[in-house]
């Protein structure tokens, strides 16, 4: 979902340094999800250990990968949120519209 986010807004503000953060974003997005898959993998040894409630003494602490995890699933959402609300200021548009332009830019966040 945050990947589409990014793709439209290069659609749309086609800026070069706007499209270069989406392009940092988009990169670190991906490294994210996977550095995140297979830390949730080999969270516990064997494997198999994940599914089990009660290995939590094999395990590393699962409370505190999830965590960081849901942490930065927040924070890039709020990033991304935020990204294009500077451009929309500097539109020349009355002040009606832009506001209007922005509350349909923040219904994403929804």
């Amino acid at each position: 979902m945050k990947m589409t986010f990014l793709f439209q807004y290069r659609r749309v503000f086609p800026l070069p340094h706007f499209q270069r953060a989406c392009d940092i974003f988009l990169v670190f997005i991906v490294v994210w999800a996977a550095a995140g898959t297979i830390g949730a993998m080999l969270n516990c040894r064997p494997i198999q250990r994940n599914w089990d409630p009660y290995a939590s003494r094999d395990c590393a602490e699962r409370t505190d990968f999830w965590l960081a995890m849901g942490t930065l699933n927040v924070l890039t959402d709020a990033l991304i949120f935020i990204m294009p609300l500077p451009l929309l200021k500097t539109l020349p548009l009355p002040k009606m519209q832009k506001g209007v332009l922005m509350a349909v830019f923040s219904l994403g966040f929804l």
